[in-house]
């Protein structure tokens, strides 16, 4: 018997951050043999900036989903 795969929310954000995190690391590497140290020190202060924003209103979406309680 076949299985049906359905292709659901999650798995695509699933792929979508492998594929960001596989651009990110070749992004680097280009970056490292390419730049000097603080320029390449910014655009990681700036990805680990970007990153903690985007936690932070899934973080206050959730919230408010949940009121009577916390996030988990």
């Amino acid at each position: 018997m076949k299985s049906k795969h359905y292709f659901t929310a999650k798995g695509f954000w699933f792929a979508m951050e492998v594929i960001l995190i596989f651009i990110s690391v070749e992004a680097i590497a280009y970056a490292v043999g390419h730049f000097d140290a603080g320029t390449i020190a910014l655009v990681l202060l700036g990805v680990a900036a970007l990153l903690f924003l985007a936690a932070l209103f899934n973080a206050k979406r959730k919230d408010k989903k949940h009121k009577n309680g916390f996030a988990v």
